[in-house]
């Protein structure tokens, strides 16, 4: 069907809360798909988790964003708001680079007032960072609970 080494990958949302439209964004590089192709959510709690398993491959030093590359070869950018790579004391990494992560495992803690309040969004990107790899993407609509509502097929 899919072919020799063909793999399918089920992501779960990151995050709690609604989808947003990526073209949306209000940032050029999410909208127009120059980092990667996904979605957004627009969260309503506060907690990152792991969207499948692998491991974390970059978290940015004030833990806005973090990349996860999965066994099957994608990676994915989770990134907290837009713009908000300067606001330090908002975001709480509960993991680290290197670190091998479970499905629904937390992240990142972050402070959603503290990002209105600077002036910043809070919608979130969930990107597939390496979309050569993939032959089909399904989106699957909200609303999300974080670690457990799907969200994303690949099939790569």
């Amino acid at each position: 069907m899919f072919g020799i080494g063909a793999k399918k990958l089920k992501c779960v949302a990151p995050l709690t809360g609604v989808q947003a439209d990526l073209a949306d964004v209000p940032d050029p590089l999410f909208a127009t798909k120059i980092l990667g192709d996904g979605t957004a959510i627009e969260p309503t709690d506060d907690t990152v988790k792991a969207p499948c398993a692998g491991e974390v491959i970059t978290l940015s030093p004030n833990c806005h964003a973090v990349g996860i590359k999965t066994e099957e070869g994608a990676e994915l950018l989770i990134q907290l708001g837009i713009d908000t790579a300067e606001l330090e004391g908002v975001f709480e990494g509960l993991v680290r680079q290197g670190d091998v992560v479970k499905q629904g495992q937390p992240l990142i803690r972050f402070d959603a007032a503290k990002i209105t309040s600077a002036g910043k969004e809070t919608v979130t990107p969930f990107l597939v960072t390496n979309p050569d790899r993939v032959k089909s993407m399904a989106l699957l609509p909200g609303p999300y609970t974080g670690g457990e509502t799907p969200i994303m097929e690949l099939n790569l």
